[in-house]
């Protein structure tokens, strides 16, 4: 049973872990993909062409996979719905929802932009001011729920 527990808990720290720098990257990244798009009045999917992924380590797989779903004509609302499930950040998938749903309802890129990028920018903030407090949790947590769904 310890062993057990030691994995789980082993397994939920990386998890954490790769989570926290997905946080840490998602409102830059916002940022960036919106100055992209706005700055040549591209499309999002071009906007992501031009982004520079070496500056978004912990997100660059997940941005190369929506990237590669949207150049090949998935629909969109599907690619970016992968994106936010597939993460394991409940900050990216607030974040992403407000931006992506933003921008279909044809709200200003600049604005957009701004207020989703705060938004995950403030959220991140109260994490990491919370996280001491939740870490002997959350990495437990984690690693239970993949055992239990497989993952």
């Amino acid at each position: 049973m310890a062993i057990l527990l030691l994995t789980l808990a082993i397994l939920g720290q990386r998890d954490d872990k790769d989570v926290f720098g997905k946080n840490q990257e998602f409102a830059f990244f916002i940022r960036t993909l919106g100055g992209m798009a706005t700055s040549a009045s591209a499309i999002l999917t071009e906007g992501l062409t031009r982004v520079n992924l070496r500056s978004f380590p912990a997100l660059a797989a997940d941005i190369e996979k929506l990237s590669l779903g949207l150049i090949a004509g998935i629909d969109p609302e599907v690619c970016w719905e992968r994106l936010r499930s597939e993460t394991g950040s409940e900050l990216m998938n607030q974040g992403a929802s407000m931006f992506y749903d933003s921008v279909i309802m044809g709200g200003e890129p600049e604005n957009v932009v701004f207020f989703a990028s705060f938004y995950a920018h403030r959220l991140r903030g109260y994490k990491v001011s919370a996280e001491p407090s939740l870490a002997p949790l959350s990495g437990f947590r984690t690693s239970y729920m993949r055992l239990l769904w497989g993952q």
